[in-house]
């Protein structure tokens, strides 16, 4: 059913990576709890962590780099000899433990760690390069808010248009309603030329904020295909908002097992709906958040915005369309992503196919979607 599979491990690393090197890059991926476990009577000061010594006093003797090429890198001046060295030789003096000692309780302790709150971590230590600032008022402009307003409640009011929603798409009955009634899905001017949309939502610390939507005209020009485009935009309304992923359960992305990225709204509610996850009366199951990327090529946008919101050691389950662009997604976007996941798997849908197109060949039950989850042991969710 799926043509190609990449399976990267935690922090990007693959199993043939020697045992050291691999625990080091992982250490260094969470280099500000590890500075928090191993000396927690430390403290921040810009890019280094502070504390009296490697024996864990108060004081600033010793410092840490968290930033750059030197991430990781330390000196203790409050003590004479050679006291300097890499992350791992940390752990080695303040546990006063031998190397392959130190190597099996970073290991242990990176499978077993809690998860962090990121809210105030600078994403450039991370080689996130930041997106400009935004200020959601302005952007959620009043008409257009309107509209939205508007094409959303013609969708809720129109239980015909929902069944056949759920027809178009195959989706199991009701997941149109469900959208719906998570004002995720709007009509607009439904009476000349209508288009279906999808909100575009903001993430900040603690909170999602719409700030506008993602649409396209119901009906294909002839002999063409209907684009997608973002309202506002600076064409037509002066102002634009960055190429944003469609978020089913964004709010608990924070605390999230599981992360499931697909290309596109529609397969990404596709997938929703199969794993019985999308229902008019229930909320979206705690563990898990999805994610549909505006087109192959904005999943810098996921990283960008979505930073501060980060799960400590999520696994994330990408599947993109079978054609080119998708399978680029094997190359950098896999190893950015693994650089702040527990596990990344990769799934390609044979060429010129995606996931709705499987989907309508052989319909995904919550069943199928389960023992697909368990056989790359990512985390069931029910």
């Amino acid at each position: 059913m799926f043509s190609n599979l990449t399976v990267i491990d935690a922090r990007g690393q693959s199993e043939k990576m020697p045992t050291a090197k691999r625990i080091k890059k992982q250490l260094l991926a969470n280099i500000r709890e590890v500075c928090q476990f191993l000396l927690p009577n430390g403290y921040f000061d810009g890019a280094n962590w502070r504390v009296g010594s490697v024996r864990g006093e108060d004081g600033k003797s010793l410092s840490v780099c968290l930033t750059g090429e030197l991430m990781g890198v330390w000196n203790d001046f409050a003590e004479d000899g050679d006291h300097r060295g890499d992350i791992i030789k940390l752990w080695m003096m303040v546990r006063a433990v031998p190397f392959p000692t130190a190597l099996a309780q970073a290991e242990k302790w990176l499978r077993h760690r809690p998860k962090a709150d990121r809210s105030d971590e600078d994403p450039a230590s991370l080689g996130i390069k930041m997106a400009s600032p935004i200020t959601p008022p302005k952007i959620w402009d009043v008409r257009i808010l309107e509209s939205w307003r508007a094409g959303a409640q013609y969708v809720r009011d129109n239980p015909d248009l929902k069944a056949a929603l759920d027809e178009w798409r195959g989706w199991p009955s009701g997941t149109a309603d469900a959208l719906s009634q998570r004002d995720a899905i709007a009509y607009l001017s439904p009476c000349r030329d209508p288009h279906c949309a999808f909100k575009v939502e903001l993430p900040h610390t603690c909170w999602l904020t719409p700030v506008g939507y993602h649409a396209r005209p119901v009906e294909d020009p002839p002999g063409g295909k209907a684009s997608w485009y973002y309202c506002p935009n600076r064409k037509q309304n002066g102002i634009s908002i960055p190429a944003l992923p469609f978020v089913l359960g964004g709010d608990q992305f924070k605390e999230a097992d599981l992360v499931v990225i697909m290309e596109g709204q529609w397969d990404a509610i596709t997938w929703a709906a199969a794993a019985g996850w999308l229902s008019p009366t229930c909320p979206m199951p705690p563990g898990v958040t999805i994610f549909g990327i505006r087109g192959s090529g904005t999943w810098g946008h996921l990283l960008k915005y979505w930073h501060a919101r980060w799960p400590a050691h999520a696994a994330f389950l990408l599947i993109p369309d079978g054609d080119d662009a998708g399978r680029a997604w094997h190359g950098e976007f896999a190893h950015a992503l693994a650089q702040r996941a527990g596990k990344v798997v990769i799934l390609d849908p044979p060429q010129g196919r995606d996931f709705s197109d499987l989907n309508d060949e052989t319909p995904f039950d919550p069943t199928a979607i389960q023992r697909l989850l368990g056989k790359y042991n990512l985390p069931i969710i029910k």
